[in-house]
């Protein structure tokens, strides 16, 4: 998993990811297809092909503040969870850099 607290309130940084047009502006190195949501406060993913999942869980820490943490399930081994937890970090400052500018 990975988080970061990100300057834009909770239903922004939802529809950063829930709307597929926003996702493709800073997520440009995988592709995700909404599984599921609930009530602009959570989402499942399937990632690529379906092989594994990805949950956002988004947490509201005032008006203007919203704390995003990424969870990616259904792993090979520990290895490819560091890899991913990585990327993942990289791609929420991509979130970030989108959403705050």
């Amino acid at each position: 998993s990975a988080s970061k607290t990100i300057a834009v309130p909770l239903a922004t940084a939802f529809d950063a990811f829930a709307d597929e047009t926003q996702r493709k502006r800073w997520l440009t190195d995988g592709d995700m297809s909404l599984r599921g949501s609930d009530r602009k406060r959570s989402a499942s993913f399937d990632w690529g092909s379906g092989s594994s999942r990805v949950k956002v869980d988004l947490y509201d820490k005032g008006p203007s503040r919203t704390l995003v943490s990424v969870m990616h399930s259904r792993l090979l081994d520990g290895d490819e969870a560091q890899k991913i937890k990585a990327q993942w970090r990289d791609r929420l400052k991509s979130l970030r850099s989108f959403l705050e500018s």
